[in-house]
């Protein structure tokens, strides 16, 4: 979820600060949820391993 809201986060920041341009804002918004669920995944898998 957070990797969700995070990406909409990013999103909106982007899109305001590009002036418009939703290709490069909705590219850099799903990098950055892909980006925080790998290390979402990382930091559950290192749990386990305790």
């Amino acid at each position: 979820m957070a990797a969700f809201i995070g990406g909409c986060i990013v999103y909106g920041v982007n899109r305001y600060l590009f002036g418009g341009n939703a290709d490069l804002s909705i590219f850099i918004g799903l990098l950055t949820s892909m980006w925080i669920h790998a290390n979402e995944i990382k930091y559950e898998i290192r749990k386990s391993d305790r």
